[in-house]
């Protein structure tokens, strides 16, 4: 794992702290006012998604200059064998951990997660794309976009 991807990871936290949830809060409960629950859900995913699509060559120039600019490469070395069982453990993990990156920051703010666990490349935009309709299902359907609906009478 390179320290350039835990640092843009790092990063793109702090920015989702410093920024709250208002943006996305408020993408929300404006599509769903609009649209409707599904509507909005649709439109939510859609317009994430793409936005996930297109920011994955900006994570790529900012890794790059990042990496020219603070960080070096982590030798491989040869490994133990308790090495070799973490590493056997982390590739178990590494869907499990897509999983909760996809729900948790979506296919936005989780790109340099996605490359920590190590896609990269079409897997990297497919799961990029994957994670928008997980990640809407959650704060559309199950959160922002149901209190929204909810409040303007939408019932269930």
């Amino acid at each position: 794992m390179r320290r350039v991807d835990i640092l843009s990871s790092v990063l793109v936290a702090a920015l989702g702290v410093l920024l709250g949830e208002a943006p996305l809060v408020v993408a929300i409960t404006f599509l769903v006012v609009k649209l409707g629950l599904w509507g909005g859900f649709f439109a939510f995913t859609a317009l994430w998604g793409l936005a996930g699509v297109f920011l994955v060559p900006v994570y790529d120039q900012i890794s790059n200059w990042l990496s020219h600019r603070f960080g070096k490469e982590e030798g491989s070395g040869r490994g133990s064998l308790r090495r070799k069982w973490v590493t056997r453990a982390a590739t178990i993990a590494k869907p499990f951990g897509a999983l909760v990156n996809a729900v948790l920051l979506g296919p936005v703010l989780g790109i340099p997660v996605f490359k920590v666990l190590g896609y990269q490349g079409l897997k990297l935009y497919v799961l990029v794309l994957v994670s928008a309709p997980v990640f809407g299902a959650v704060w559309v359907l199950g959160v922002y976009g149901r209190a929204a609906n909810l409040m303007l009478g939408g019932g269930r």
